[in-house]
């Protein structure tokens, strides 16, 4: 997915969570829409998704605290510094998955 533009990102990830969300039928190689299953184990995927959530949320809420306590900001400063942060994790995510 290196090089490839954002719509053709987002639209994979949006086939790949359909795939995700379709119920399971035993003995079927295939996807309702022909693509092959390939072993995918949907219990490993959200797990790992879940996992990545969990450690963003903490990551963010520790860097929000570490800021309230460590400056002398005011709450709408803060509020501000916060907005940064999710912006700043949302960009390194980003860079990750390229």
């Amino acid at each position: 997915m290196r090089g490839k533009p954002e719509r053709v990102f987002k639209a994979y990830v949006s086939l790949f969570m359909r795939h995700l969300c379709e119920p399971v039928a035993d003995n079927v190689d295939k996807f309702a829409d022909g693509v092959p299953r390939e072993g995918l184990s949907r219990q490993h995927v959200l797990t790992r998704i879940g996992i990545i959530a969990l450690i963003r949320k903490k990551v963010s809420h520790c860097l929000f605290v570490f800021l309230t306590v460590n400056t002398c900001l005011q709450p709408c400063e803060v509020k501000v510094q916060q907005e940064v942060i999710d912006l700043s994790i949302t960009e390194t995510t980003t860079v990750l998955r390229t």
